[in-house]
């Protein structure tokens, strides 16, 4: 079993090596990990919290100096920011290198950035516009799973009818094969909950949606962080397996 969302000092707000991440997940009777560092933007955009353009082959290094150090698994993939103007970006960022993982990731809607909440009058609006980026971005053939799928719950309120509004976009998940991050880092803040719940999971499952597990870890002891609790969770809804993938080829591992 893999996880498989986790980032390097790189992205400037992470900090730990990644032979530090891997002794964790060794000592957790992990089967390997799987980096995903944010990926860098056009002219070097936000470059205090992701990857620069300058920074990709310096990560890839640093992932597989790692792995020539350890007979531990290490994988090396990126989260990508779905954001429609720079698909073409995106796309020659994936062509230009072999990797092993794409997490798809809507950090912005419109010109509100990660964590700025829009007016209380806008809410719904927000998200109907979050998602309706979520869903473009399960459509544009670009990544393997979509990442923290309700990730504004971290500093919104949850729209009233969430799950309404979720099932369409979990339909266009399934429809175009892709999986679910699993991602455990909610359960290590205030939410206390995946991301996503668990009601969307028992949804994902109904659509035959595979889940990679992934602590988005930012810190070497976040590697792995409740993955027996989640495991017991999935279970309850019907799943017996997980997924990670390597050069983009989903593996299956019994949970």
């Amino acid at each position: 079993m893999f996880d498989s969302h986790m980032h390097t000092p790189l992205c400037h707000h992470a900090i730990g090596t990644p032979i530090e991440y891997a002794q964790v997940a060794k000592e957790q009777g992990l089967t390997g990990i799987c980096f995903t560092e944010h990926m860098p933007l056009p002219d070097d955009a936000d470059a205090h919290v992701r990857l620069k353009l300058a920074e990709v082959a310096t990560y890839r290094e640093l992932i597989f100096e790692a792995r020539d150090q350890t007979d531990f698994e290490i994988r090396c993939g990126l989260e990508m920011d779905f954001i429609p103007e720079i698909e073409a970006f995106s796309q020659t960022l994936l062509e230009a290198h072999n990797w092993d993982y794409v997490i798809g990731s809507v950090h912005r809607v419109g010109e509100l950035a990660y964590g700025v909440a829009p007016h209380p009058d806008d809410l719904e609006r927000y998200w109907r516009a979050y998602y309706a980026l979520v869903a473009r971005a399960a459509k544009s053939g670009l990544y393997d799973s979509i990442g923290h799928l309700d990730l504004p719950r971290r500093w919104l309120q949850a729209p009233e009818h969430h799950l309404e509004m979720v099932l369409p976009v979990l339909d266009v998940i399934a429809k175009h094969g892709l999986a679910l991050d699993l991602n455990t880092s909610g359960m290590r803040g205030d939410l206390k909950a995946t991301h996503p719940p668990l009601e969307f999971l028992a949804e994902a499952f109904n659509r035959n949606i595979p889940l990679v597990l992934g602590s988005d870890a930012h810190n070497p002891d976040h590697v792995g962080s409740h993955f027996e609790e989640v495991i017991k969770l999935i279970k309850s809804v019907g799943y017996t397996e997980v997924v990670a993938f390597e050069q983009r080829q989903l593996e299956k591992y019994a949970i």
